[in-house]
């Protein structure tokens, strides 16, 4: 591993500001597993593989078809080896799944999936010092019971949750060219959010959600941008090498490089739950998060795209595809939730920032303001909490920098002196 060390090491001399690298790695090796008779590889064996009846009702994945076509290289020795042990900082391994395809015979899923993820974890835990992992297409039950150990940031994006569909993938991380590919992308807004709700609900936190790259130059990048600036993960993009929107870009990342990152997951809200946001022609997308001072919420019009059982594709909607009106309220926000709940006790008022109108409104806790947006459109509220200073009856709530998406982000601590002669 000297060649790949001096690789890193060369990066990090010449981009100074570069601090980690990731390395992808398949969980079985590659994608078809491991090659048999190459030289200084261990001793393999292909092995047919086969689907289950639920998972051959899934959308088609190219990955999957040549699996089924070729088999499965099969590492007996059921181990991982490092990829490097100086420079590189940690693994993001995917295809978590693919061991249902060919354990019936090596005993069973779960004993299998007990034996790699205990190699997984032992490795990691040797050569990385830690778990910082970010897991891909991981949400199966085997990620669940035994990934957690090794697994700290779970990617719950279109890889996890629709198996990837080829064209499907390629809008959210390549960009939309047409217009069937332009329905597509609120899908995974919304799926996103849904495979959130899927990791926290077995307590809450079961790994910490990244909501993978996009491209800052393509259709609905400000789309992708918002979604990401209140996510509560890293914020990354996939853009080629000078094609950039720097415009959106700074609107997401500060100066040196940081972001703005809420506090915990972003969750559908409470009247999102039980609704079609994709094709019921009136409901928007409502997610929320929290700041350390202040809630987010963002308003996402995804209708116009869906899964078709029938085709197993999600495939263009476009009778639903129009203008959708909501009402948005400081009680969407879930206050008192997570690690680092924000008081209200005593609240009368709230200041909502309106990042697209670029509007500032006063609501009590009960009120609402109403919202309509165009197809792909999007609009994030930073709802803070206002205080009441004594003696001139100033009424004050942090906003923050409002050029920035997740406005509310910037603001890490406020301290009031009530004893202050505020004249």
């Amino acid at each position: 591993m000297g060649a790949w060390g001096a690789f890193v090491r060369d990066l990090k001399d010449e981009f100074s500001a570069l601090e980690y690298v990731y390395v992808w790695h398949a969980f079985c090796g590659y994608w078809g597993g491991v090659r048999p008779d190459v030289p200084g590889m261990p001793d393999s064996t292909v092995v047919a593989t086969k689907l289950s009846p639920g998972a051959e009702m899934t959308m088609t994945d190219l990955a999957v078809v040549k699996i089924m076509e070729v088999g499965w290289g099969w590492w007996r020795r059921k181990r991982r080896t490092s990829c490097t042990r100086v420079f590189t900082r940690t693994l993001n391994p995917r295809e978590l799944t693919v061991l249902e395809m060919l354990s019936e015979e090596y005993g069973g899923r779960v004993e299998l999936a007990k034996a790699y993820y205990k190699a997984l974890t032992a490795s990691v835990r040797k050569h990385f010092k830690g778990n910082g992992v970010i897991s891909s297409m991981q949400q199966c039950n085997d990620f669940m019971f035994l990934g957690t150990e090794t697994i700290s940031l779970g990617r719950v994006n279109i890889h996890s949750l629709t198996v990837s569909c080829d064209t499907f993938m390629q809008v959210m991380i390549f960009g939309a060219r047409t217009p069937l590919e332009i329905q597509m992308v609120p899908i995974g807004c919304k799926d996103v959010t849904w495979c959130t709700v899927l990791t926290t609900a077995c307590g809450y936190e079961i790994s910490y959600t990244d909501w993978d790259m996009f491209q800052s130059d393509h259709a609905c990048a400000e789309f992708h941008a918002a979604s990401r600036a209140i996510s509560g993960g890293p914020i990354y993009v996939s853009d080629s090498v000078g094609n950039h929107n720097f415009q959106l870009l700074k609107k997401l990342v500060l100066p040196d490089g940081s972001i703005l990152r809420c506090q915990q997951y972003a969750l559908p809200t409470r009247d999102c739950l039980f609704v079609d946001t994709l094709h019921d022609g009136k409901t928007m997308l409502k997610i929320w998060n929290l700041n350390k001072c202040s809630g987010d919420l963002g308003l996402f019009n995804c209708q116009g795209g869906g899964w078709c059982p029938v085709t197993r594709r999600n495939k263009n909607a476009s009778d639903f595809s129009h203008s959708v009106t909501c009402f948005a309220s400081p009680q969407d926000i879930e206050w008192s939730k997570g690690k680092h709940p924000i008081c209200i006790k005593g609240v009368d008022v709230f200041a909502v920032y309106m990042f697209k109108d670029d509007k500032l409104k006063l609501l009590k806790y009960t009120e609402s303001v109403e919202v309509s947006l165009e197809p792909f459109s999007i609009e994030l509220l930073t709802v803070s909490p206002v205080v009441v200073l004594p003696r001139k009856s100033i009424q004050f709530a942090p906003i923050g920098f409002v050029n920035m998406l997740n406005s509310g982000g910037s603001i890490l601590s406020i301290e009031f002196d009530k004893q202050e002669n505020l004249g």
